[in-house]
């Protein structure tokens, strides 16, 4: 995950992480001398508001092999493997300077949950950077309509 751009992992984060994958829930990309250069998550994530929601997790790609829509494939199977097993709410959560895996997610049709005026500011300013349109109130409706978040 350090080579990934997330920091060191130490055996905490990753016991904690390993706790919450659900079975045939994390996804590899590997180069041709079999080394991991992409990885992604199924995470169930009870919150207590809905125990059928599931976390699109831990997606990075080394930068070596960015841009090669790596990233979209593991989302796509994240999103397979989530709907297969169950899951009717899908999520994930990222850092605002993220942003291609932040492009990706919004392809893909993930929508934004704006909580705050500080979130609505960061994210205005993403799109601002993506050439995305900002649109809060569709996206509210989204959210409430009960589209992925």
């Amino acid at each position: 995950m350090a080579r990934l751009d997330f920091g060191p992992w130490d055996e905490a984060q990753l016991a904690y992480n390993l706790n919450k994958i659900i079975p045939e829930g994390w996804f590899f990309v590997t180069d041709s001398s079999r080394r991991i250069v992409a990885t992604a998550m199924c995470l169930h994530n009870y919150s207590g508001q809905s125990p059928f929601t599931g976390d699109l997790g831990w997606l990075a790609c080394h930068a070596d092999h960015r841009g090669k829509s790596l990233g979209l494939a593991l989302c796509a199977r994240v999103t397979q493997r989530l709907l297969e097993a169950g899951y009717t709410t899908i999520q994930l959560h990222t850092e605002y300077f993220r942003l291609p895996a932040i492009t990706t997610y919004l392809r893909i049709g993930f929508v934004p949950l704006i909580t705050s005026s500080e979130a609505s500011s960061l994210w205005e300013e993403a799109c601002t950077r993506l050439n995305w349109r900002f649109t809060p109130v569709i996206w509210q409706r989204q959210t409430q309509q009960g589209a992925c978040r």
